[in-house]
């Protein structure tokens, strides 16, 4: 975990929790914020003991003791195996173990993902939702419409699906009402609708486009782009005449927003689109339920 003075995310994370004892306990909520922040950074790679240190102290708004630094400079690796030892559970809690690994595009179990969602804020919800659409699927009917938007479609067609999503993405991002209406024709709580309306139409994530010049994938923030197939799922939930797989986009798109917002309340940054997108499809993926 440590070697060469290097201190890694995983050790850093725990060792953190242990400099509370010197700290003023008015600063321990900013200490435990900084160290958040940080987490992200550290998972990409590797910061010397002292500066990893110093850059926590600071984000915190406190000075790192001098009987600290001379500790960390006489032995940086005795001291961080010390503190790595003494906050151990820390270093392994779900969150942390959790975010380290869909960070760095690890591999992740359904077990993973529900436990990170059970100590989420959004606990609650999420059982609910999986209870609710678990009994709307005894009654409601497994048609599956299909996918308007495909590859083999003419360009013509395509141009002409585009605009009508973006008519109704708009319209959608316009209306309040959809959000009652949904609730009311499937049972859904308001709350649970209005998360995965934000989600879906309003929110701007973390995408990843290609820059057309450099040819180098980047991200940058902004609202998803209209999808017919989307599009045509929340209009039937409007409607009342959903299927079994449209109650399957909601399972999905709240596992994706729950995992998006704990992951940004563990490490204050946001969390790439696509990570997330994957980790909820092995929850509840929408896709394999339309045609």
């Amino acid at each position: 975990m440590w070697a060469s003075g290097k201190l890694t995310a995983k050790a850093f994370t725990a060792a953190g929790k242990g400099f509370r004892t010197v700290l003023d306990s008015k600063l321990a909520q900013k200490f435990s914020t900084a160290i958040k922040n940080n987490l992200c950074d550290l998972v990409a790679g590797e910061f010397s003991t002292e500066a990893a240190l110093e850059n926590i102290f600071h984000d915190a708004g406190a000075v790192m003791p001098d009987s600290l630094v001379d500790l960390v400079r006489a032995d940086p690796v005795k001291v961080g195996n010390n503190l790595v030892g003494k906050f151990e559970k820390v270093a392994k809690s779900v969150d942390f173990a959790f975010v380290g690994k869909i960070s760095q595009g690890a591999e992740v179990s359904e077990g993973e993902i529900k436990a990170f969602i059970k100590s989420s804020p959004y606990a609650k919800e999420f059982e609910q939702l999986e209870q609710t659409v678990e009994n709307l699927n005894k009654v409601v009917k497994d048609n599956r419409p299909g996918w308007l938007e495909k590859i083999e479609n003419s360009v013509v067609l395509n141009e002409k699906l585009e605009k009508e999503a973006a008519e109704l993405y708009n319209q959608f991002r316009k209306i309040t009402n959809d959000v009652d209406t949904i609730a009311k024709n499937t049972g859904i709580s308001k709350k649970v609708i209005q998360q995965i309306k934000d989600h879906m139409f309003i929110q701007e994530h973390l995408l990843g486009y290609t820059d057309t010049k450099g040819g180098i994938s980047l991200l940058a923030k902004a609202q998803f782009a209209p999808g017919i197939d989307l599009a045509k799922v929340w209009t039937r939930l409007i409607d009342g005449n959903f299927v079994q797989s449209d109650l399957r986009l909601l399972l999905h798109e709240l596992t994706e927003s729950i995992i998006m917002k704990k992951y940004l309340l563990v490490t204050g940054n946001d969390i790439a689109y696509t990570k997330a997108h994957t980790a909820a499809n092995l929850l509840h993926n929408w896709q394999s339920f339309v045609s």
